[in-house]
């Protein structure tokens, strides 16, 4: 007896481990028949064909039949699995995206009828709806699967809501998904390795106007003011056998020896020069003196010559006032995300020369404006921006040579200012994106060594000059989120105008003609109320916001 106790007491727990295994798996058979974790179940008649049946990766669905199921086939079993829960139940579960269909036998012998499902295996929409939902519920976007891919459309109110959105719509993909399985169908399709199986497509757009208009307001006030006092002096006093002068200002001597190599006298009215022979044949008297001697603006001179004494003055006194203004506002359109450029000004031809001939480039100058919007909302506008002004000057430009010619060409230079900026503003709002103050002083005094310092006859024997420029300049720019306008509202500068008629021009010189009292002017009134007489289909314009182009 003692031999079957220890039998007795494996047996009796086997079969209790039995009864447990039995008892567990009858509860959770009961809970998958009742098909609350899998999802809605599908009643389904043999004999009607299911177009199509969306189910959620890694989801269930419980299918019921009017009849009891004799046999099943799926078209590919890596897309999803399929169980006979009971004789009308079958249940199915998506593995991987894609589609592939299943064909389900009656068990009737009499009319062995059939039912073609289509399955597709699609991405759990409805959770990542509830996500987006959850984090952005006042945005609206529109999901759908299809071909394995996510589909994201719709307006959105800011651009980093639709990075946002979309960011996570790749997240949830990422983890919804078993890259195990899809490695191990990657590898066999590839050598290249896994790849991810899904593709986001984004066709969000920021919702609103998507045109931007920018208006630039450039203001410049240049002031100048030059003041130069310049002396030029020279005297001489002739005698024999010494001549004595003096020289302020420079001066120029002529040549002592003539071709022949006969001396020249520098003063041809000296008494010692009487043979007639050897009369100068060299520069007179009077080009003997100051190199500088010339008056730029207003100056005074003076000039005695008596025997053998000689004496010019001259006397460069001025003083100038300058005065300039400049005025520009470009206005430029575009599409958000799209540059546009805008130039008023011109070009100059700069010739450069090579072994093979001469080729001239022309340089661009004048007022010109580069943007590239990014509408960011319905209110907010992220703008990359360049501005430049630039002018031709004659302070700096260079002077060539023509290759075998003694023509010479002047290439000017370019005074320039400009900014480059990235800004981020409100429609309609109006900001200062560049400034200069710009004060400059020059002096400058030349004189002759010790008699330039005496006081009050010192000023005969130096010059002077004084120049001062002031500059302010400021560019404002303002953005608006722009409407097309109808074009019967347009009014054009050229609108008020009529040429002159030949009584206006030649007996009132006139360069307009009145339209005051001209039935041009009510045309022009009615122009408003004008309406196109044609049959194509109209649209109508938004209202309210602002629209292209100035109020004229």
């Amino acid at each position: 007896m003692r031999q079957y106790r220890p039998q007795r007491h494996i047996i009796k727990k086997r079969f209790l481990d039995d009864t447990l295994i039995t008892l567990t798996l009858f509860f959770i058979f009961s809970f998958m028949l009742s098909g609350s974790s899998y999802g809605a179940a599908y009643d389904l008649v043999f004999g009607k064909a299911i177009n199509k049946m969306d189910i959620p990766i890694n989801q269930s669905r419980i299918m019921v039949f009017d009849e009891a199921i004799d046999n099943i086939s799926i078209g590919n079993p890596d897309i999803a699995d399929i169980v006979i829960l009971e004789s009308k139940k079958l249940y199915v579960l998506g593995k991987s995206l894609g589609s592939t269909n299943i064909v389900v036998w009656s068990k009737k012998i009499a009319d062995r009828q059939y039912t073609t499902l289509t399955v597709n295996i699609v991405h759990d929409i409805d959770s990542l709806k509830n996500h987006i939902h959850d984090l952005f519920p006042e945005e609206k976007p529109q999901i759908r699967s299809a071909q394995g891919a996510i589909i994201l459309s719709g307006n959105i109110s800011s651009i980093s809501k639709v990075e946002a959105i979309e960011s996570l719509a790749k997240q949830f993909v990422k983890n919804s998904i078993k890259f195990d399985a899809l490695k191990k169908k990657a590898e066999k399709q590839s050598n290249n390795g896994p790849k991810n199986m899904t593709e986001i497509i984004n066709l969000m757009q920021v919702g609103g106007p998507h045109q931007v208009m920018l208006e630039v307001k450039i203001a410049e006030v240049s002031r100048t003011m030059m003041q130069r006092l310049g002396i030029n002096l020279s005297a001489i006093q002739a005698g024999r056998p010494f001549k004595v002068g003096a020289v302020n200002g420079g001066s120029s001597f002529p040549n002592a020896l003539d071709a022949q190599g006969k001396l020249v006298p520098l003063f041809p009215n000296d008494q010692s020069w009487f043979n007639l022979n050897d009369a100068p044949i060299g520069p007179p008297v009077p080009l003997y003196q100051p190199t500088t001697a010339t008056i730029a603006g207003a100056g005074l001179f003076a000039s005695f010559l008596s025997g053998n004494s000689y004496f010019n003055l001259v006397l460069d006194a001025s003083k100038t006032n300058g005065l300039a203004k400049i005025l520009a506002e470009p206005t430029l359109t575009a599409l958000s995300g799209e540059s546009a450029e805008f130039l008023s000004g011109g070009e100059f031809p700069v010739p450069i020369w090579n072994r093979d001939g001469t080729t001239i480039i022309f340089k661009k100058y004048g007022i010109s404006v580069k943007m590239l919007p990014v509408v960011l909302n319905s209110k907010r506008i992220n703008l990359n921006l360049n501005i430049g002004v630039s002018e031709l000057s004659r302070d700096a430009d260079v002077t060539f040579g023509v290759p075998g010619s003694t023509s010479t060409f002047s290439i000017p230079s370019l005074t320039t200012r400009s900014t480059s900026s990235t800004l981020e503003m409100m429609d309609g709002q109006t900001i200062g994106v560049a400034g200069l103050i710009s004060d400059k002083m020059r002096e400058s005094i030349n004189k002759f060594p010790g008699l330039g310092d005496l006081p009050i006859l010192g000023a005969l024997f130096r010059s002077q000059s004084y120049i001062q420029e002031e500059s302010e300049l400021v560019m404002f720019i303002t953005v608006h989120l722009a409407q097309p306008i109808n074009p019967y509202d347009i009014r054009l500068p050229t609108d008020a105008f009529k040429a002159p008629s030949d009584a206006d021009f030649f007996l009132f010189g006139r360069m307009a003609s009145d339209l005051s009292n001209s039935a041009d002017l009510a045309a022009l009134e009615n122009k408003k109320n004008y309406t196109p007489k044609n049959n194509k289909a109209s649209y109508p314009l938004q209202t309210g916001g602002p629209t292209f182009g100035h109020q004229l």
